[in-house]
């Protein structure tokens, strides 16, 4: 060690840290998914990048609320035992929302 500098040793937690952020890199975006361009067309670019999509096979977690980008007339859900994200599913759950975007896309500001 050099005289005046601090040696720095990683942080016990740095590995969990950048395994998350990869995985955030890594999600898809409703803007990612042309079809959904269509359907959401209310909504602009900078919204459709602010709307993370579940991976196919993502375990939807128990008792928390989601909506399905490709059948909204269904309106939100309730998640219930071990269901997952499955292929032709678009789900985002409202946990990854503020509030006045959640309402917007289950139309709830139009009320």
């Amino acid at each position: 060690m050099s005289q005046g500098k601090v040696e720095e040793k990683p942080d016990e937690f740095d590995a969990d840290l950048k395994g998350h952020e990869e995985t955030r890199d890594d999600r898809i975006l409703a803007y990612d998914i042309k079809e959904l361009h269509g359907r959401l067309s209310q909504l602009r670019d900078d919204q459709l990048r602010q709307i993370p999509i579940l991976a196919n096979g993502t375990p939807l977690h128990q008792g928390d609320t989601y909506i399905d980008l490709n059948d909204l007339s269904a309106g939100e859900f309730l998640a219930a035992g071990s269901r997952e994200a499955e292929a032709g599913h678009y789900y985002v759950s409202k946990k990854e929302l503020d509030y006045e975007f959640w309402n917007l896309l289950t139309g709830k500001a139009d009320r």
